[in-house]
């Protein structure tokens, strides 16, 4: 064989790399710009309203071309003056389609609206009025005048209706009657009973401890509703023992009934030992004190030695004679 071989070892791989390789040489197409070449034209434009009234909400609109210019630009105009957006006046501009939208209108809104769009090879505008009647600050009208024959029948005069004679009621009558209480010292004290007539509006009932008027205080509740009586006494104490009375009165007589109240003392001062073993074991515990007392007594302290009175060992000279500068 020859050193050297001209023909190719696989003939078909040899036309794929050719393919390949003129797709790799291929010169890519141009960058083609597909933005629109066209100034801004209104499609539709903006609609002028009048008759308008304060309080209402507005909404302009208008379609704009090109609407896929990325350069299009929209701007808003009040009499001429650039307009100001913010919460009651809000602007908006999506794929061609611009809008303004006005909340609560007010006498001020009434003006000529431009919308202007703007591109770099033109400018549109479209135009509108909005007409908005200003409403007096004080309303003389009625909002509802089929409501002022009913407000005038309402609040008009009325014949009074005849006074029926008033009822009578007999003599206070308990029908039920307070119970004796007995208790201990700091617990809460109820007396209950009720009386006949309940309606009676003159029924005056009054409470009396030991056949003296019963004293007012925070601890004492006494409540009359229909008939019902009671005296609720909070935290009693011995000396609140006694004979409670209650007594009803009204204008054709009065009725009484009684209840007596035991309350047991405790003691003021407590004598006997709350140790679980008695007085042994109180004893065992004053040992213990003792034995801790007498370690922090504070020993007693050496009396401080006694010195002689002072004396001059080398008296001071009287005079000295120096020169100046000379250290002393």
């Amino acid at each position: 064989k020859s050193t050297i071989m001209g023909e190719p070892l696989q003939p078909d791989a040899w036309q794929k790399i050719q393919l390949k390789e003129a797709e790799m040489n291929k010169v890519p197409p141009m960058f083609v710009d597909t933005t629109p070449q066209q100034a801004p034209v209104f499609t539709t434009h903006l609609q002028s309203m009048d008759k308008l009234t304060e309080g209402q909400h507005v909404y302009l609109e208008a379609q704009v071309e090109p609407r896929t210019d990325p350069n299009l630009r929209i701007e808003w105009f009040k009499n001429g003056l650039s307009l100001t957006t913010g919460a009651r006046l809000r602007s908006t501009f999506d794929f061609g389609l611009v809008t303004l939208s006005i909340n609560s209108l007010r006498a001020d809104d009434s003006a000529i609206y431009t919308c202007k769009a703007t591109n770099l090879l033109g400018e549109a505008v479209s135009t509108c009025t909005l007409k908005i009647e200003d409403k007096h600050w004080l309303l003389g009208k009625p909002l509802h005048p089929e409501a002022l024959p009913l407000i005038e029948a309402l609040e008009g005069p009325k014949p009074k209706a005849p006074e029926g004679p008033e009822p009578v009621y007999e003599n206070p009558v308990f029908i039920s009657h307070l119970n004796n209480v007995e208790c201990k010292e700091g617990e809460n004290v109820h007396f209950e009973c009720h009386v006949e007539p309940s309606k009676d509006p003159t029924m005056n009932i009054e409470w009396y401890v030991n056949g003296k008027p019963l004293p007012s205080g925070s601890r004492y509740k006494s409540t009359y509703d229909f008939g019902y009586v009671s005296l609720d006494i909070n935290h009693a104490y011995a000396e609140d023992s006694g004979v409670y009375m209650c007594k009803a009165t009204n204008s054709k007589g009065q009725a009484s009934t009684s209840g007596s109240l035991r309350c047991t003392g405790d003691k003021d001062i407590y004598l006997d030992t709350q140790h679980p073993q008695g007085r042994a074991g109180l004893e065992k515990v004053q040992e213990v004190e003792d034995a801790v007392a007498g370690k922090l007594l504070r020993q007693p302290s050496v009396p401080d030695a006694a010195f002689p009175k002072p004396i001059w060992t080398v008296p001071l000279n009287p005079e000295f004679h120096l020169g100046e500068a000379q250290p002393l």
